[in-house]
């Protein structure tokens, strides 16, 4: 026999592909560490002296980035109501003499004394006592670290990121550059699995859900599936908050999305047997 009359027909089961692509897919984690504040508490005093000259006495002003609240006390022995003022954070305070003045204050940033009579001069004492809260240095983006972990909390590859169809699919019409219009479908996707961050010797584990939806040719019936090809995370910025830090982490996924039907399809085929051993011994020998 020659050509096709020895084969037959034989079925073989596969998948008919409808749509395939590849994407990247990115999107952010937040990761709050809490740490501790230390209260601390300074206290200075100093003497003051306001001429006509010198009308105006900077006895604090506040140079760190934090509140700072504190108690102010001012005593003269030669002051009228009237003859000066004392300011705190640019605004005047209301006195009831002029001999000594004492108030707390839940922000405290600047404190001036100022002559308000010329004819006068007015010297004293002043007692400021500071209180303010201090916590550790922020850390820097080298200092944090993130890999994918299993619910074990193992350290895992791409393989521990799972990835499904959720939802309903929404049929849309769409017209291509051609003008020619088409039925698509929106399909919703979510990723899910694990991500470790360390920092500073402190660990934690996130979860990571990250919904996306994507326009496939998937008609009903057909299976919608996605493959993780790579992965990659790193720290993109480190923000203080007044009890905690806040860490946001670049998740990077790559990915391709195939839209299948499984069929069975007839091949004119011819099967095959091995060849024996003996046949390439009779080249040897004719050689």
């Amino acid at each position: 026999m020659n050509g096709m009359d020895d084969f037959e027909l034989h079925c073989f089961n596969t998948e008919k592909i409808y749509d395939w692509f590849t994407s990247k897919l990115e999107d952010e984690v937040h990761y709050y560490l809490p740490f501790r504040r230390t209260v601390l508490t300074d206290e200075f005093c100093g003497n003051f002296l306001i001429t006509a000259e010198n009308p105006i006495a900077v006895v604090y002003s506040n140079k760190m980035k934090i509140n700072v609240t504190g108690t102010l006390s001012v005593y003269t022995s030669n002051a009228n109501t009237g003859t000066y003022e004392v300011q705190v954070n640019r605004a005047s305070q209301p006195q009831r003499n002029g001999i000594q003045f004492t108030q707390t204050f839940s922000s405290l940033n600047e404190v001036r004394l100022l002559l308000t009579d010329p004819s006068v001069t007015v010297k004293g004492r002043y007692c400021i006592t500071l209180h303010y809260l201090l916590g550790p240095p922020a850390p820097i983006c080298e200092e944090v670290s993130c890999y994918l972990v299993d619910d074990q909390e193992r350290r895992a590859g791409i393989d521990s990121i799972a990835c499904e169809e959720i939802g309903e699919r929404e049929e849309l019409e769409i017209t291509l550059p051609s003008g020619e219009v088409t039925t698509t479908y929106r399909v919703t996707l979510l990723k899910s699995g694990c991500l470790r961050i360390k920092v500073r010797g402190r660990e934690c584990t996130l979860p990571i859900n990250i919904k996306e939806q994507v326009l496939l040719c998937a008609p009903p019936g057909t299976i919608v599936s996605c493959e993780i090809t790579d992965f990659s995370c790193y720290p993109q910025k480190v923000i203080r908050y007044s009890n905690c830090w806040r860490f946001d982490i670049r998740v990077e996924i790559c990915q391709q999305i195939q839209a299948s039907f499984p069929v069975s399809i007839r091949v004119p085929s011819r099967l095959c047997n091995p060849r024996t051993s003996d046949t390439l011994s009779f080249f040897h020998q004719k050689g």
